[in-house]
């Protein structure tokens, strides 16, 4: 375990945000007790974890249920804080019709130049939730290319071996990225896993050529990503997974983010969201089975049954709110000091010991290792010679480009320590 210096966390606004959450979701208040905010917290913090954790939208519906079902008993928000709420509802009903709007267009443009689609987390988890503007996207996610069928069923990237497949991928990047500047979008990165695409106001498209990079959590399962694609009868190029896999990758994905930096508790609203939407028709043989495979049985044993607890207000255990509390700390899809926390935890029991462990985080980042070379840094990967001046360019930029982020993390690293047993 870690000890650091945190910021004062108040937990009971944390525990009130998920009560309106839970509103939102149910057709009932849920706990009697909690239809009443707590004296100690204020509509201000509960508002401003909200969009800290990236579930305003939700929130704001539940703070619309208490108006609806107490009437005059209710303890709404002042006025002007109710408006700037809803603005933050309205907007993100505004941005998902418009980026429904856009994405339509884009993926014609896709499908005209023979890449195949495969629409990926918030754009499908979108549909389960019971309004829209509940779920914000600050994003879309898609995962392209050029496909055929596999060799071994279900689908495969095209190319009849390893290095075709590499240049087909290379290929359907070109094309995608003609397609997006004709569009107006603006290149953001074009390496890692996915590609990124932005235009003003709001427009983010991250174009995924894999599911997984190397190197994180589920790779090897991920590999292939078309291979539990389902390809739909009325148009060859696009694709979706079935539900038990939408609800596998819902889980992969979260937990890669758990795993590296740690997720919010928008991830226990999808989760909630879709469990109630499809459990009762999940195959949960299948369901067990791959999660074995993913070694995610633990993780998505706690997670659903924590879903469950706090969204309905029932009693958490010390366990469920120890993680519960973790969540709400970690924003949407985490913060730096839990980045560096959840890696010296890992560095430090490969070699029982945390003061090691900590010049071997400064070293990993100084030195990157080689998936992450090999997915951002090809020409030095390839060039290993080169890897000096790697180091020199690595260190410059972060003090050139990031010297907050650089100066914030060296303050996480010297003020955390192991907690005594």
């Amino acid at each position: 375990m870690i000890r650091e210096k945190k910021t004062e966390f108040n937990w009971p606004a944390g525990h009130y945000l998920v009560f309106l959450m839970g509103c939102a979701l149910q057709d009932t208040l849920g706990k009697e007790k909690w239809k009443r905010k707590p004296e100690a917290v204020t509509w201000e913090q509960v508002y401003a974890l909200s969009k800290h954790c990236g579930v305003e939208g939700i929130s704001y519906f539940g703070v619309k249920k208490l108006e609806e079902q107490e009437g005059k008993k209710a303890d709404l928000p002042a006025d002007p804080l109710m408006k700037a709420w809803k603005q933050e509802a309205d907007q993100i009903c505004y941005r998902t019709l418009c980026f429904d709007e856009e994405r339509n267009a884009i993926l014609k443009e896709m499908e005209a130049q023979g890449l195949s689609y495969l629409p990926l987390k918030g754009i499908r988890l979108a549909e389960h939730y019971p309004h829209p503007g509940m779920r914000l996207m600050a994003d879309n996610d898609i995962l392209y290319g050029f496909i055929e069928p596999g060799l071994d069923g279900g689908y495969q990237i095209a190319g009849a071996d390893e290095s075709s497949r590499d240049r087909s991928v290379l290929s359907a990047q070109k094309v995608m990225r003609e397609i997006m500047n004709q569009k107006g979008y603006k290149t953001e990165n074009l390496k890692g896993n996915h590609d990124v695409y932005l235009k003003k106001p709001f427009y983010n498209f991250e174009m995924h050529r894999m599911l997984m990079g190397e190197g994180q959590p589920n790779y090897e399962y991920y590999k292939n990503p078309w291979k539990r694609a389902i390809q739909d009868t009325a148009n060859p190029y696009a694709y979706f997974f079935s539900d038990e896999d939408e609800y596998l990758y819902l889980l992969a994905h979260a937990f890669k983010h758990f795993y590296h930096g740690g997720c919010g508790i928008r991830f226990l609203a999808d989760l909630y969201v879709f469990q109630k939407s499809k459990g009762d028709s999940l195959d949960r043989r299948y369901l067990t089975q791959e999660l074995r495979k993913m070694g995610m049985e633990d993780f998505e044993a706690k997670m659903s049954q924590l879903s469950i607890a706090a969204l309905e207000g029932k009693l958490l255990n010390r366990k469920e709110a120890e993680l519960l509390r973790e969540l709400l700390g970690c924003g949407t899809y985490g913060t730096i000091r839990t980045h560096v926390e959840k890696k010296l935890e890992r560095l430090s029991d490969s070699d029982n010991s945390f003061k090691h462990a900590k010049w071997r985080y400064i070293w990993k980042r100084i030195v990157p290792e080689k998936e992450f070379c090999k997915n951002y840094f090809p020409f030095f990967y390839r060039h290993r010679y080169l890897m000096p001046v790697l180091f020199l360019y690595r260190v410059g930029k972060g003090v050139i480009q990031h010297p907050k982020k650089l100066w914030a993390e060296c303050k996480i690293l010297m003020e955390t320590g192991r907690k005594e047993k």
